[in-house]
């Protein structure tokens, strides 16, 4: 899953990309 977030994060803005990362910790929890 991170693997593809990792890839989605060059296609998004900044702020996208926090909220994916926050999405990825969130989940790990």
């Amino acid at each position: 899953m991170a693997k593809v977030g990792f890839i989605k994060l060059g296609n998004l803005g900044m702020s996208q990309v926090v909220d994916l990362i926050l999405d990825e910790i969130a989940a790990r929890k």
